[in-house]
């Protein structure tokens, strides 16, 4: 089963990428695009893997953790760029450092979860 390695690999992207928005002071580049796709693809493969394959305890926890955590960062950033009048407001964002903390978080609880699983499987 391959979910669980490369989930420690999403999970470490996931780091990555809010270190490099905590470094640039919340404003988005190239790598985030990059991150955010990575983010959708696991998403969608998250939801695969918890409706086709039988899951149990922490195999069950990290895919319905991976789902919750995109679909609170959709809606977040849907409210976020509510409050901007034209695309020109939105090209010049700067993501909260509360946002990039909880990321930073998350990716690190994401990744440390799939190697327990991984060592304990």
């Amino acid at each position: 089963m391959l979910y669980t390695p490369v989930s420690i690999i999403v999970g470490a992207i996931l780091v990555a990428d809010a270190l490099h928005l905590l470094k640039n002071d919340g404003k988005t580049d190239k790598f985030n695009s990059f991150t955010s796709s990575v983010e959708v693809v696991w998403f969608i493969i998250s939801l695969v893997q918890l409706f086709t394959m039988e899951l149990y305890g922490l195999a069950l926890v990290i895919p319905v953790l991976y789902v919750s955590y995109v679909i609170a960062g959709f809606t977040a950033t849907f409210v976020m760029m509510r409050q901007f009048e034209s695309v020109e407001e939105i090209q010049n964002i700067q993501v909260p450092d509360s946002l990039l903390y909880t990321s930073l978080c998350f990716g690190l609880i994401f990744a440390g979860a799939n190697i327990t699983l991984l060592i304990f499987q």
